[in-house]
């Protein structure tokens, strides 16, 4: 399925976009061009791969992108504002390249196996960022001063230091 060049406006319960079932694996699928606004979840993935996700924005969620073992996808151009948690991903081999997250609870909770997460800017979060996956490729991220600290509970996990302006 792909999903474009739309809004979704909820009211403040639900799951805007939910993709896949969690049992079986769904192939391919995009989400495109898309604002999402007072729901619980904003998007949803379970048990999808070689999917992507471009141009994206959300505000008032509880969680903005929820991946449940989820592989091979592609995340750009991710916004999230005034939100619970921007990202709780998880799953492996995955790429979220460019966005934000702004105002939340948390800024980004990334789990699973052997993802990246870059271009990133972190602000205004309680807590910016929680490692809780291995082997994950964390770089070329903005930390605001404001943002809260990184919490890393997995291991061999690739971040670079030089650009954390927050407590590690």
């Amino acid at each position: 399925a792909y999903f474009r060049d739309f809004a979704l406006i909820g009211y403040g319960s639900g799951i805007g976009i939910d993709y896949g079932d969690g049992v079986n694996m769904f192939p391919e699928g995009g989400i495109e061009n898309v604002s999402i606004g007072n729901y619980d979840i904003g998007i949803r993935l379970r048990k999808s791969y070689y999917m992507s996700v471009n141009d994206v924005s959300m505000a008032g969620v509880g969680i903005g992108l929820q991946n449940i073992d989820s592989n091979a996808i592609t995340v750009s151009g991710l916004n999230i504002s005034a939100c619970g948690m921007g990202l709780d991903v998880k799953g492996n081999g995955n790429s979220y390249t460019g966005g934000s997250v702004q105002a939340c609870v948390t800024g980004a909770i990334l789990g699973g196996f052997s993802s990246a997460l870059s271009g990133f800017y972190f602000e205004q979060n309680t807590t910016a960022l929680i490692v809780t996956g291995r082997s994950q490729t964390i770089l070329s991220n903005f930390y605001a001063s404001n943002t809260g600290p990184i919490i890393i509970s997995g291991h061999n996990n690739n971040l670079f230091s030089d650009e954390i302006s927050t407590p590690v």
